[in-house]
This record gives C-alpha cells, structure tokens and sequence, in this order.
C-alpha cells in the first residue's frame, strides 16, 4: 500500500517529549537574556518566525547536509530542533512568515533535508512559503535600504554588522569556532554535544529576528517618505523584498545545477584568443611609443604577465601615449574620479578608434584581454556561475564565471552546451525595455504613443526609422524585400535612438552610444535632429518623461519648497551653473571663468535656502567636489514595484523606472518558470537558457514557457504586451533562431556536439 502522509498527529507518538529538558541555557544578546532550549513540539507564538540552519562544512556548489535548525518567534525564548523533528516543526508551523539571513541557503538545506527523508509533500508546501511570500531576508532588505539611501553599494552584509547596526547587538560573532564544527553532531547523540553548538546556534535567530524588527520600520519611513501605494507593498513586498526572494532562490537553483562545457571547442577557442592576442601585442609593439608598453623581466626579456595571463601593460607608458594623441587631435580626455588622473577606459576610448592605429589597436587588445579572463573560471566540464540577486540598477550580476558578459558574437557561447540527453531552449524578451518605458510613460501621463505601437504588434524599430525619415510605415516595411541595405541602416539607427535618448543620453553622447554599441556613425548635428525629433513627433510622452528635475531635487535636499528654489535663482540655467560650482569646477562650458561675486551668490543662496541640518557644515566651508554635488543635486527614484534608488544622478533617475520594471518582471519570471518544473541553467538579465529532455514535446513546452515567461512580466508592465524570441538549439548561440519542420513542429537550430545524434 502507499505510504500515508505524514500529519501532526501520526506524528506525536514519535516524538519524545522528555529531550525539552536535556538541552537548555541562557544567553546574552543586546542587554537582554534570552532562554533557549530544545523544541519539544509546541506551537511557536507570533506570525514571523526567525530561522537559521547549522550545517557540515561543504563545497561550492553542493548543498550541505543540515545539522540543526534554530528558531525564534519573539518573547524570550528560542528554539533548538533535531533534523529528525524538521517536519514535524513545518507541518506546525507552514502558514507562517519565515525570516532568514541569507534566505537562498537556509531555503535549500531545507529543502534538500526534507527530499533526502523522502518528504516530497512538505518540501511542496515550503516551496510554497515562497510562492505566497511568506519568507523575508534580512540580508536582502538590508541591501534594498542601503540602495534605498544611496549612500553606498548595495552589497550584502553579514549577520554580525546587521544586528549591531539595526539592533544594537554586537555578540554575534561570525569568527566563532563553532560555526565551522556543526558536521561533528551530525548522527550524535545531542545528549553528548558541547553548550558552544547550542549558543552559537540560537543567538543567529534571535538576532535575526530583532535586526528585521527595526529594519521594517526604518523601511516604512522610506515609503512614508516617498507616498507609496499600499497594494505595490501588498504585491511586491518592502521595497520589492518579495521580488528579491524569490530571485534570490531561484538563482541559487542556477548555480546548483551549473552549466556544462564542451572542453574541445573550450580549447580551440581560447588557442584562437591567445594567437589573436599575440598578434595585437606585437602590431603595438611595432607602433611609435608602443615598444615600451609592455612591461617585460629585464633578464629574460619575457613578458611579465597579470592574472588573466597577457602581457602586463605599463600604465605610465600608456597615459602618455594616449595624452600625446588627444594633444594632437585636440581631445579633452576626462579625469578619473579617484586619482583625477586621465583615463585610460576602453569604453571611452572606443569612440577614438579611427583617429589612430595606436587606439584601434589597444581597444581591440584591452577587450580580448579581458575576454582571456573568462577562461580563468573555465577549468571543468561543469562550472557553476554565482550569482548576485541585486545591484544598484535593479538588475543581478554573475560570476566565476561571468556568464552575462559573454560576447554576443564569437564563439564564447557556443562553447556551453547542454548536459546529456537534453536540448537548450533559450528564451528572450523582445525588445523588452521599450515596453517598460511604454508602461512608465503611460503610467505617469496617462497616454503613450509608445505604447499604441507596441499594443497594434509594430516592430518599434522599424515605426522610430519610418517617422524620422518621413517614410510612411508601410513603405518602410516594404523597405526589407526592395532596399534591404537602406533598411538596415535605418533601422540599427532608429536601435540607437529608441534605446539611447530614453537613458538621457544628450546629442554628443548619442553619437558616441550609437557608434560604440551599434556601429552607426552620427554626427553630432545628426544626432540632435534625430533625437529632438524622436521626443517632438515620434515619442512626445518620452520627451516629457526626460524633462529635467533639476529644480525638485534641488529643493528636496535642501527641504524647502521648489518654488523657492526658483524665486532665489530665478532660472534652471542658473541652477545648473549652481551644480557646476558645487562640482568643483570654475568655468563654464565655453571655458569662461565664473565671475567671483556670482559664485559668492551661488553659495550665499545655497546656505540662505537650506533647511537640512546635515548640510550645513558643507555648504558653509564652501566644501565643493563630488561628495556635496551628491547631497544637493541627486535625486531618489522609485520603480512601480516599489524599490528605491537614493542619490541618483538624472540619467539613473531616467533609467531606473524602466530598467528596473524589466529586472524584477524577468525575476518573477524566473521563479515561475522554477516553480513549473523547467530546469534553467543560465540567465541574463532578460534571457533564460533552459534545459528540455531531447525527446520532449518541444512544440507544446515552447508554448508553455512562452505563455510563462509574457504573462508573469505583464504583471509589471499592465496593459502593454510582451513579446519573446525563442529557439531550440544544440548549443547556446546568439544566431540560434527559431526553426519549425512543415508540419509546424519545433526543431533544434545548427549542429549537435560531438557523439550527440541529430534530432529531425
């Protein structure tokens, strides 16, 4: 017969009651004693539960094995639970919220814990704590307030620095040497474990459970502060926490499951970057001036080398360089922020590549350099990529290996292929962030050009390139089959104006964005006809939404009322020659120097307007530089699922609603997607790469994972539509596209890997 399923009542007669009395303490937390002892099947009070999970020592990427589970509800007692009292404690306590410190790793200890007894039920029911969210992360709302004050990366901080800033506790130590012990009770008699396991087990729940205590109201004072609605809170959570736990989970399934490589093209493909490479260093060499720019061992003569294994470039040698070349060409090279030394990027000198062979030639060495560093990580036939769940655009990051950086072209991708006896299935939204402006704008103003393009299913590229070249859109379709030369060329344009002006790139900086990403040529008069165009006839909602705020944040800062901004400096030219001065900088952009007594006038004003106490100082030593162009004149931003970006300068305020709408809607995306079963392995930022059995029903899967990956991003976006790509393929690839047999079923695209047959 089939097992029954387990309930609270099979499960009393199992549980000995009589172990509440053989583990129990006290320790100290904050000025407060807290009590603690075994569970011994009572119902925990309160509606938040804290937990934490003590675990052997393990692995990357493995999921260790659970030693104990800790647990605090409040009051003045917590909990210490056996692994084989695991379930009984969830049964008991599943409709409650669940708060961890790093919730992707408790998560799945759980869950691995409770697949091991073969409790595939349970672990059902805790993936629906998640699903219903009804579990917080400390470590994650704490990276959404530091995002939200701006006052630093939001990187994820441990237990130890949140409790002594949120609660004032300083007795969790994470250089405890218990922390690393826990394998050694797993399968002993707890009656034989030392008091250290206990204390340094229950004091991380506790903590836990104060730090989220303060940090709930620090957080409610920032959407106060901000007037958000009470349903985007319902929905996504404290400043999008439920978004990020999700994520946070899914990724970590990511990263689990790992990718797999296909180490004869690794091989061919690295030969091929290192023989490139050579060759570049050896052109340079041959340049004026490059001879010296790599540093070689005098001995030898060999390179000296860096970490990603090409030569080491003399830094001196290559700022000189590079200054020789603007002093010819009359280029004003900006400074770095830091050392306020020339820079030496290769996304700014790019733009630079046709005016000298040196420059073209470093550019292209830089980028291959860097690319070299990608195989550092590839030492394997599996490698697992970690993730960050969130960073200041909204957006995760990766690395070790750095999977959503991989060039588009080449043969980077293609090295990655998928585990025996599957496909690759990879997913992406069309053209997504067009449509998450579209849903700002028509948010914000009620009306959307944007959006009436995207709703009557037109290609937005092709309706921007029609309506600046004053073709009709028809015509212009037609374009493809008549003139597809011209039709290319003014679509990649029409690519760089739809996806730079709306970021509040300005003329010169859309020539630059549009020669670096899409290869277009803009003159700058060109540039500012296509962009004033773009936000007069084409776009006018997008032209409204990039209309400065200079004046609002100003006042905001200072505390004061925006029209007193205006009636003290009488005009926004005068406010943004007002940011100049607090920027350090003493002429104005034709190289004019300010006039003493207007920048006199500009501090007198500043000290004579503010009302913020924590300005005062700065403003009256006259401190100018970065650090006060900060607290004056960046503004917040907030995304429609309710994250705050503090400090933001007005081009991140323009992207951060949009930009940040398309990260959190591919985030639910890619927990539902992990919810329905589908096994991703790789993501970046809005692409899933998503491993199907080879002999599936790929046809109806295509559908299905579509179906999923529209409908959860349109709960985001609202009434403007989502579109997807998709391809089924033997490899990943960015050429990979869509290819169907007559019969309309779904076939993969290229050539398998070798000893793989072909699918047809």
């Amino acid at each position: 017969m089939p097992a029954t399923k387990p309930t609270i009542k099979s499960l009393e007669k199992f549980f000995d009651r009589s172990l509440s009395g053989v583990i129990r303490g006290t320790v100290n937390l904050g000025g407060r004693a807290f009590k603690y002892r075994q569970w011994s099947g009572e119902r925990c009070h309160g509606r938040r539960i804290a937990l934490d999970t003590e675990t052997e020592l393990f692995e990357h990427p493995h999921i260790p094995r659970l030693a104990l589970m800790s647990a605090y509800s409040g009051g003045n007692t917590a909990f210490l639970i056996h692994p084989e009292h695991v379930e009984r404690f969830l049964l008991k306590h599943i409709d409650r919220v669940f708060i961890c410190h790093n919730c992707a790793f408790d998560y799945w200890v759980v869950h691995k814990h409770l697949v091991d007894q073969d409790l595939s039920d349970l672990a059902k029911q805790w993936e629906q704590v998640v699903d219903s969210d009804r579990m917080a992360d400390t470590m994650l709302l704490d990276q959404l307030l530091v995002l939200a004050k701006g006052s630093s990366y939001p990187r994820a901080r441990n237990l130890s620095i949140l409790a002594d800033t949120y609660a004032g506790i300083s007795e969790i130590n994470k250089d405890d040497p218990y922390r690393v012990r826990y394998g050694e009770i797993i399968g002993g008699d707890w009656k034989d474990v030392g008091r250290g396991f206990w204390e340094y087990a229950v004091r991380d729940p506790v903590a836990t459970w104060l730090a989220y205590d303060k940090m709930l109201v620090t957080a409610r004072k920032i959407y106060q502060y901000h007037g958000v609605d009470k349903k985007v809170v319902r929905k996504f959570g404290l400043l999008s926490q439920k978004v990020q736990v999700k994520a946070a989970i899914s990724l970590q399934s990511l990263t689990h499951r790992g990718l797999r490589l296909d180490l004869n093209r690794r091989e061919a493909t690295q030969e091929e970057l290192r023989q490139k490479i050579a060759c570049l260093v050896e052109q340079i060499e041959n340049l004026p001036g490059g001879d010296t720019l790599f540093k070689k061992f005098k001995q030898t003569g060999k390179y000296q080398l860096t970490r990603n294994n090409v030569p080491q470039t003399n830094n001196k040698c290559l700022t000189e360089i590079l200054v020789e070349i603007a002093d010819r060409y009359d280029i004003s090279i900006p400074l770095t922020p830091e050392r306020r030394e020339p820079t030496t990027s290769r996304k700014y000198w790019t733009q630079h590549s046709e005016l000298s062979p040196f420059i073209a030639t470093w550019v292209e060495f830089n980028g291959l350099a860097k690319l070299n560093q990608f195989f550092s990580s590839l030492k394997s036939e599996r490698v697992h990529s970690r993730y960050t769940t969130i960073v200041r655009t909204g957006r995760t990051s990766c690395c070790s290996p750095n999977i959503q950086q991989i060039p588009r072209t080449g043969k980077f991708r293609e090295m990655i292929i998928p585990s025996a006896g599957k496909l690759f299935f990879v997913i992406d939204y069309s053209a997504l962030e067009l449509r998450t402006l579209a849903a700002v704008c028509e948010d914000q103003f009620g009306e959307s050009k944007l959006a009436e393009v995207l709703r009557n299913n037109r290609d937005p590229h092709e309706h921007t390139a029609a309506m600046i070249a004053n073709v009709d859109v028809t015509d212009f379709a037609a374009m493809k089959k008549t003139d597809p030369e011209k039709y290319k060329s003014l679509r990649q344009r029409a690519k760089a104006v739809n996806f730079g002006v709306p970021g509040g790139l300005g003329p010169e900086s859309l020539a630059e964005y549009a020669h670096i990403n899409y290869g277009v040529d803009l003159t700058v008069e060109k540039a500012r006809e296509w962009r004033e165009r773009f936000l007069t006839e084409v776009y006018p909602e997008i032209g409204w939404y990039l209309e400065s705020d200079v004046v609002e944040v100003l006042a905001e800062n200072l505390g004061v009322a925006p029209r007193d901004v205006l009636l003290k400096f009488r005009s926004e030219q005068t406010i943004l020659a007002a940011k100049r001065i607090v920027q350090g900088q003493t002429t104005q952009r034709n190289g004019e120097p300010y006039k003493a007594n207007f920048v006199d006038q500009v501090w007198d004003s500043l000290i004579s307007l503010n009302c913020n106490p924590e300005l005062e100082d700065l403003l009256v030593s006259e401190d100018a530089g970065e650090s006060l162009e900060r607290e004056l004149f960046f503004g917040s931003v907030l995304t429609s699922t309710g994250r705050v970006r503090g400090r933001a300068t007005f081009t991140q305020k323009r992207n951060t609603p949009f930009q940040g709408m398309a990260a959190d809607g591919a985030k639910l995306a890619l927990w539902d997607l992990h919810k329905a079963g589908y096994h991703v392995v790789a993501f970046v930022h809005d692409e899933f790469v998503i491993e199907l059995p080879e002999h599936a029903d790929h046809t109806q899967e295509a559908a299905t994972i579509n179906h999923i990956c529209c409908k959860t991003m349109e709960q985001v976006t609202g009434a403007v539509p989502v579109g997807c790509e998709y391809a089924l393929c033997y490899r990943w690839s960015k050429e990979a596209e869509a290819v169907f047999s007559d019969e309309g079923r779904l076939l993969p695209w290229g050539d398998p890997p070798e000893g793989q047959h072909t699918l047809s």
